[in-house]
């Protein structure tokens, strides 16, 4: 099992941070960090890459493209249980590009540091408003199993539905009425983000 390290580090958000239950242990919030700095003895050293994040679930709220100052504990990706050519956190890392975890248990540990955002930033942040939204709207007004039916179709959420109930999809050959909802609310957001490329208008 690879090693906890304390850290302190600043950077920047490079995605939504979404609200998950995982199913051995309690609510977080987690998403992708881009690091620019951390601190050492003597100071603040420059730094790169990019770190999966689990937060505590009440805390500070964190938008894409936020800046932060974290305080928590880093470990590289853990080793593959089975056997070596399984897939497993290291690949799933590595295809993000990032080197590891930055695991946050204290919301004290989270400071957000102000910085302006350009509309490309303003854009993110609305369509992720709207993904809560509706899914909170899906939890007010429908059972457990429906509201993970609903986020799936919109939003191409999964990890509502369990893994049995996915393979009988795959037997059966309709696991693409799993994704195609969620696909074009993709598109839609895709087609939006060329208009924004088109007019120019800076990411950050």
């Amino acid at each position: 099992r690879s090693a906890l390290r304390p850290v302190t580090c600043e950077g920047k958000l490079v995605s939504d941070v979404e609200w998950f239950r995982p199913s051995n242990g309690p609510a977080r919030r987690q998403g992708w960090f881009e690091v620019t700095a951390v601190q050492q003895k003597e100071g603040w050293a420059v730094a790169s890459g990019q770190l999966f994040l689990r937060l505590p679930a009440r805390g500070v709220e964190l938008l894409y493209g936020n800046r932060v100052r974290l305080n928590g504990e880093i470990r590289g990706p853990r080793p593959p249980a089975g056997e070596p050519h399984v897939f497993g956190e290291a690949q799933w890392l590595w295809l993000r590009g990032a080197c590891g975890v930055l695991t946050v248990s204290d919301p004290e540990g989270i400071k957000r540091l102000d910085a302006p955002v350009g509309l490309w930033v303003r854009y993110r942040r609305w369509v992720a408003r709207l993904r809560w939204r509706l899914k909170e709207a899906g939890s007010s007004a429908l059972g457990p199993m429906e509201s993970a039916y609903l986020e799936m179709l919109l939003l191409g959420k999964r990890h509502g539905i369990s893994p049995d109930l996915e393979a009988a999809f795959r037997k059966t050959g309709t696991v693409h009425v799993l994704v195609v909802s969620g696909l074009h609310v993709e598109l839609v957001g895709l087609m939006g983000a060329i208009v924004l490329g088109i007019l120019r208008v800076p990411r950050v």
